[in-house]
């Protein structure tokens, strides 16, 4: 019955291929041929090989899955599997009849993905879903979310909010709504998240994507609740006193003092907004210090900073962190009326919808879900539609996915919640390994499969375990059960659950052997060790990235050898054969020059890799170029290499080159409206000179494919948006800035190196894996998402920059996400090593520990199954990676033609683009440096200091802005600068230092009362001769009836007796920069513009 040759686990799988009056739970591990076990089953019931036995009818069986490639292949192997049964001689006349009838019905049958599914299912009976019957579906919601964040915030500032919200259930709400949204910005939370390479910094427009998103689960609405100002005296009373005894001169007691004096100064503010606006910076301007760096060992300053942030020292403990209780008050004032924002985002949500007629995926599940749920009588039309439910991959069900199952498959519609459903017999068949659980961050639930699971087996039930791999070798299965079974726990004992609730962990089930064959080595360890004394995490994953390039070349040179996948024969391993896996592609981007520089072909997904890569940004910048003449950056792009091998001089000299280049940009600018968008993108790849350079380029082929893919991306997003090339590259565009993730195209060829995350290589294999980062850790990253809440809404955890609360206290949200994310990494790691066919490659990174990832899988050394390299060192080969012969060059250009002369023009062609281009410099940096003669090898040049830092600078020209702009004291604006600034030393000094620059401004009739226009803090911005952008930021600009008057802010100490010049002259250019950039902007227009270098130390202004 198996196509499979007999295994252990062989009457396991023929049980649960032939059941059909129980439901079946197929608990599958890696390798073990899960779906073809389904596929069999699905099978045996349309066509079971009994004749006496009544068949399936083939379009009353659904089969669910939850990503459209696993969907794909499920319809295809069921194509393929009905067609080989056919094809048997020795088939009966009815059962033919009964695969001939599935195989006809197979094209109709709910064969897809669970969206594909609930979107089939509501067409059925959208006005009871209360749907348009010509709703149309969004595949990507990012615009439509993007679209209420701008409304909400819109809306709020300019008190239109009520009328946005109109005939909503949210429409009383408005008016609160407005003034949260206000109050949110005032108190300084950022409107916007701002994302670094290693973290993100989450915003309002966070809260209401996470709002939208999980709009599934409504939280209890909390009261509005007033400031506990109660609270926040007693903890600011109980610090100043503590704080009192501190009379030191280190740095961390004067900031206990200054602390404990800006406490004193907030007492007598009612309002909370302003309370956590000064606060919040205040309490957080210390970063990591230390008792005897920053504190001088100073025992009564260090005991006060500890129970601040710890809530103990050797002589006291508190039940929480005293700065925790000074800000809980305010942060549960404001968390509360941010949740209270909850239904104002769904209902505007349901508007901006309504307006563009569209449903995101979400709602096909929340709207089938909510009438399976209330109408009770259309739940029983859906499930006489079915005689049997298949759900493969179920552990990455999520909640509301799970609910739909589960009302289908009800014996009886009468159940009011999922949770009280019972179950119909024979029914449902869930597939799944709890093992391979790794979609948190899309919302599957490893808690759901195991309440499911439960409920399943709270009736009669056929529970199989299938354990035979059929994908890697012997000694890997071996290898797999020694290390994983230590790394994700021990099987269960009898009668035990794998699943932990508590920890989010589920046990590993060992594997047997599926495969007969393989060499005894299946483990390489490549050792590596930077030279330094105390290399960093950054000195190993750089270093990693250059053994790993050079280990792929040996290897392939090695004679290692696998099984060909396909002919089932073994062979020479290939680059083809190898997949690099990341667990996250923070770092990967460091690994490609390295593929590159020894001429390793390879192709990367995963992420947003591909759009990331810089080639690919300039490309999109090129195509906006052509519709855009304004967009000074595009064109900048455009009119370069490798499009045009021009310089700046050549454009303005417009010399033939240019000339040419011009001519080919109109002619594509002239034709762009009038035929297909992506043919105008080819055009602008062909005619110039970046395909070929791409093409003679390292890893030619695959970059050329990867801007097709591009070009391909231009004409499927004109014909799906029903957009013209002007409308496809602004959106593009805005790629170019912020890149999205988008998959890369499939390697081309049948010879590159496949780099991939774990996740897009869920359901993949490869004859060998290569572990990516021997420094990763086996914790997760601390970046959980801004909104958690339970699925009965009664418990919420709000975490975004600068606020986090929990409601209510001790539900412990957070502690319990970060357990399931370690738990999930972990599994990460099985998914990634169990791709593996042939051979896995883990990187040694020095002496890992066990809280590394190889540290975990290496531990207890590696036996006979490993092979590890001689170590590499910086500077110094090893013998296997000095055998690698040198990448040969590559060359299209034809033998008659001038190859020396074509050779040197691309290499001076070459050679230009890699010359910076509108790379930001700032103004004051490229001045000191051009008369200082400085550099510094990083990038980053030394700046002159001020008399006391440049801390101290900062605050001064902090202060002097807060004075100008909102008229406040010195004391009090320097007092709010060096909260933000952290300056604890020096601050008499700049109060006097900002006491004469305010007297000398009013001096010279430069303050508001003396002046149309003041801008403090004036961005500037303009290209510099080398190609560079300059860019600052004008301390002070101020407009009068004589002109623009341009002032600088200096805190050195000053010398009137020097001439300016010879003095400060990197200063004056700085200044004489600020001007000329003002005059190319048409800032200054017709007027004169004086400028001048106010010295704070003597309060002098004086002027070029």
């Amino acid at each position: 019955m198996s196509p499979r040759p007999s295994v252990i686990d062989q009457a396991d799988r023929d049980a649960a291929i032939k059941e059909r009056a129980r439901n079946v739970l197929i608990d599958a591990g890696a390798g073990t041929g899960k779906t073809s076990t389904l596929v069999e089953r699905l099978i045996a019931l349309v066509a079971p090989h009994e004749d006496h036995v009544a068949p399936m009818r083939m379009e009353r069986i659904a089969a669910v899955t939850f990503t459209r490639r696993a969907a794909g292949e499920l319809r295809l192997r069921l194509r393929e599997r009905l067609l080989v049964e056919l094809g048997k001689p020795k088939v009966s006349r009815p059962r033919a009849n009964r695969l001939r009838n599935a195989l006809s019905h197979l094209d109709v049958a709910h064969v897809g993905t669970i969206h594909a599914f609930a979107d089939r299912l509501l067409r059925l009976h959208p006005v009871q879903a209360a749907l348009s019957p010509s709703y149309t579906i969004a595949e990507d919601d990012d615009a439509l979310v993007r679209e209420t964040f701008e409304l909400l915030m819109t809306s709020a500032e300019s008190g239109t909010l009520a009328s946005e919200l109109a005939g909503s259930s949210a429409s009383d709400r408005a008016k609160e709504a407005e003034g949260t949204v206000l109050d949110a910005i005032r108190a300084g939370l950022r409107p916007e998240s701002h994302e670094s390479e290693f973290m993100t910094r989450y915003g309002l427009d966070a809260v209401v994507g996470s709002f939208v998103r999980q709009r599934d689960v409504t939280p209890r609405d909390p009261p509005l609740r007033s400031f506990d100002r109660a609270a926040f005296e007693r903890a600011s009373t109980e610090f100043r006193a503590l704080a009192a005894r501190v009379n030191g001169s280190s740095t961390g007691a004067r900031w206990v003092t200054n602390l404990r004096e800006l406490l004193g100064r907030l007492m007598p503010i009612s309002d909370p907004v302003v309370l956590y606006a000064e606060l919040y910076p205040a309490l957080h301007s210390l970063k990591t210090p230390t008792f005897g760096e920053v504190f001088e060992n100073d025992q009564d300053a260090w005991h006060v900073w500890k129970l601040l942030t710890t809530g103990a020292n050797k002589k006291v403990t508190r039940p929480s962190p005293l700065r925790d209780e000074l800000l809980a008050p305010l942060a549960r004032w404001l968390a509360t009326r941010l949740v209270r924002l909850f239904p104002v985002v769904v209902a505007l949500y349901e508007k901006v919808k309504a307006k563009h007629q569209a449903v995101d995926s979400v709602d096909l599940l929340i709207k089938l879900r909510d009438l399976l749920a209330r109408n009770l009588d259309v739940r029983g039309r859906y499930q006489v539609l079915f005689d049997h439910v298949f759900v493969d991959e179920f552990q990455d069900t999520d909640p509301l996915q799970a609910e739909i199952i589960l009302y289908l498959c009800e014996k009886t519609p009468i159940a009011t919640t999922a949770a009280d459903v019972e179950l119909a017999d024979g029914k449902l068949t869930l597939v799944g390994d709890p093992k391979q659980s790794i979609y948190r961050f899309r919302r599957a639930d490893i808690a759901m499969y195991q309440s499911v699971r439960s409920k399943v087996a709270s009736r009669p039930h056929r529970a199989v375990q299938l354990s035979a791999n059929f994908r890697s070798t012997p000694p890997l299965i071996d290898w797999f059960n020694e290390r994983f079974e230590a790394l994700l726990g021990a099987p269960p004992k009898p009668g035990e659950a794998a699943f932990s609730p508590e920890t989010g962990g589920v046990a590993y089930q060992k594997l047997q052997y599926g495969r007969r064959d393989g060499q005894s080595v299946s483990i390489h360890v490549v050792s590596f060790e930077p030279n330094t004394e105390t290399p960093s995490a950054a000195d190993y994953r750089a270093l990693e990235a250059e053994v790993l390039a050079r280990y792929l070349r040996w290897l392939i040179a090695s004679g290692f050898e696998v099984l060909d996948p396909v002919s089932r024969e073994r062979r020479a391993v290939t680059y083809a054969d190898v997949a690099i896996l990341a667990l996250e592609t923070t770092n990967l981007k460091i690994l490609f020059p390295e593929l590159d520089a020894v001429g390793v072909p390879h192709a990367a997904r995963g992420g947003k890799l591909f759009l990331q890569d810089p080639l690919h940004r300039q490309f999109l910048l090129g195509l906006r170029a052509i519709s855009d003449r304004e967009d000074g950056v595009a064109q900048a792009a455009l009119f370069r290499p490798p499009f045009f091998a021009l310089e700046v001089a050549d454009l303005v000299s417009n010399t033939p080159a240019a000339a040419g280049a011009k001519e080919i940009v109109t002619e594509l600018r002239a034709k762009r409206l009038g035929r297909p968008a992506g043919e105008t993108a080819r055009d602008l790849l062909e005619r110039t000179a970046f395909g070929r350079s791409i093409a003679l380029g390292p890893n030619g082929l695959q970059r050329l494919e990867r801007v097709r893919e591009l070009c391909f991306i231009v004409d499927e997003m004109a014909a799906r948006d029903a957009l013209d090339y002007d409308g496809v590259t602004a959106r593009l565009r805005g790629w170019a800035t912020d890149p999205v993730e988008l998959d890369a195209p499939h390697p081309l060829g049948a010879d590159a190196v496949q780099i991939l995350t774990v996740h897009q290589a869920k359901g993949l294999e490869f004859p060998v894996v290569v572990l990516w980062d021997g420094r990763a850790g086996l914790g997760a990253r601390a970046d959980h998402g801004p909104w958690h809440v339970t699925r009965d809404g009664n418990a919420w955890q709000l975490t975004i920059d600068r606020l986090s609360w929990e409601e209510p206290a001790g539900a412990a949200l957070k502690e319990t996400e970060k357990r399931y994310c370690d738990a999930e990494r972990k599994r990460l790691v099985y998914v990634a090593a169990t791709r593996a066919r042939d051979l896995v490659v883990v990187p040694k990174a020095g002496a890992p520990g066990d809280k590394h990832v190889a540290g975990m899988l290496l531990a207890g050394g590696h036996g006979p199954l490993s092979l590890e390299l001689q170590p590499y060192r910086s500077g110094k080969l090893p013998t296997w990676a000095r055998t690698i012969a040198a990448p040969a060059a590559r060359s299209l250009a034809p033998q008659d033609v001038d190859n020396n002369a074509s050779a040197d023009r691309w290499a001076a062609a070459l050679a230009s683009s890699a010359k910076p281009r509108c790379r930001p410099v700032g103004v004051a940096s490229a001045t000191h440096l051009v008369h200082t003669g400085e550099s510094d090898p990083a990038g980053q040049p030394s700046y002159r200091p001020s008399r006391f830092g440049t801390v101290f600078g900062d605050t001064v020209h902090r202060a002097l802005g807060e004075a100008l702009r909102r008229e406040l004291s010195p004391v009090e604006a320097v007092h709010r600068a060096a909260a933000r600034t952290g300056l604890v030393e020096h601050v008499d000094e700049a109060v006097r230092d900002v006491e004469r620059g305010l007297r000398c401004l009013e001096d010279h009739g430069l303050t508001l009362e003396g002046t149309d226009a003041l801008r403090l803090e004036y961005p500037i911005v303009g290209q510099a001769l080398t190609g560079n952008m300059l860019v600052g930021y004008i301390d002070l600009l101020v407009s009068t009836k004589d002109g623009l008057r341009l002032i600088d802010f200096k805190t050195d100490r000053s010398d009137a007796a020097t001439p300016l010049r010879e003095g400060f002259p990197s200063y004056v250019k700085q200044v004489e920069t600020y001007v000329a950039l003002l005059h190319e902007a048409g800032v200054s227009g017709e007027r004169e513009v004086k400028a001048g270098l106010l010295f704070t130390d003597e309060g002098s202004l004086r002027w070029l």
